[in-house]
Order: C-alpha cells, then sequence, then structure tokens
C-alpha cells in the first residue's frame, strides 16, 4: 500500500508487461493490472483504477483494513468475511472477473 502511494502518479501506466502470463499467452491473468489499479487508487483517479482491473480499489481497501489491523478492531466481520460461503463467494466473483476481461481481450 505505502509503494502504491509513494511510487508518482502514472509513471505505472505505460510500463512494460511484467506478468508472466501474460507474457507468454497474451492474455492478462486474473491479477493483471492490480499494481496500476492499486498505484492509481492511492492517488485518487479511482476511475483509471478501476479500468487497470475492475477489483483493484476493492482491494486496497481490503489490504488497508487488514494492515490497520481490522481483525482485532471487528472480530467478527473478519469471521464472517472468512467464512466458506463468503470466501467462496468472493472467489467465485473473481473469476468472473477474469473471464469478462478474458473475453474482452479476445475482441
Amino acid at each position: 500500500i505505502l509503494a502504491a502511494w509513494l511510487i508518482p502518479a502514472g509513471l505505472l501506466d505505460r510500463g512494460p508487461v511484467m506478468c508472466p502470463f501474460r507474457r507468454l499467452t497474451g492474455l492478462p491473468c486474473p491479477t493483471c493490472g492490480l499494481t496500476r489499479s492499486w498505484s492509481a487508487a492511492m492517488h485518487g483517479r479511482l476511475g483509471e483504477s478501476v479500468v487497470f482491473h475492475p477489483l483493484g480499489p476493492l482491494t486496497v481497501l481490503g489490504a488497508a483494513a487488514y494492515a490497520a489491523g481490522i481483525d482485532e478492531l471487528a472480530p467478527g466481520l473478519t469471521k464472517r468475511l472468512r467464512s466458506p460461503a463468503v470466501a467462496g463467494s468472493l472467489a467465485a466473483g473473481w473469476v468472473v472477473v477474469w473471464l469478462i476481461r478474458l473475453r474482452a481481450t479476445r475482441r
């Protein structure tokens, strides 16, 4: 989170492709764009953040909550988030977003 905030805004926008999966296949992996998305989100560019990765703003909020010690502040909430039903739904949502992004790349 700190690195995403410290990296100057826009520095990562046009950088080289670093993802091994994307370099080999030309297709985005499930996390492709998250670094750029986090950086954009940390600099207040939420629209760009969503374009880089639709789940970027949500994941940076989750990481910030984790770093802030949300486990100690709201143990009931984190217990519910870690339940198999919620964890499975989040994972399924992540896969759906990835499949949509894959379909969009093939057009």
